[in-house]
């Protein structure tokens, strides 16, 4: 089931197409989780941060490998495919085939 959204303006954060996306890297700060891109790249992350401009769909976002890090990485939640937990293997998150 798609999640509704609405259109970013100026003022208070409204939840994205990618809210899920972040809703899961929120929940799992400081845990490692692998994010698999739509052009067959990862990403391992255990923090990240997240946005959205005005007048974007799809909410952004700056992953890295912790506070000493200096690798930071942005990625539109557009992009992303998979998330995986690095120690278990699982899926947390699954892209829907189509997300236009």
């Amino acid at each position: 089931m798609a999640r509704s959204y609405q259109h970013q303006g100026w003022g208070e954060f409204k939840p994205g197409r990618g809210a899920r996306v972040c809703e899961i890297l929120s929940e799992r700060r400081h845990l490692p989780t692998l994010l698999e891109l739509d052009d067959g790249s990862t990403i391992e992350t255990v923090m990240t941060a997240f946005g959205r401009d005005v007048g974007e769909e799809w909410e952004h976002i700056y992953a890295n490998m912790g506070v000493d890090s200096v690798d930071t990485h942005l990625v539109e939640t557009s992009k992303i495919v998979r998330l995986i937990d690095v120690e278990t293997g699982a899926c947390l998150y699954q892209r829907a085939r189509s997300h236009d």
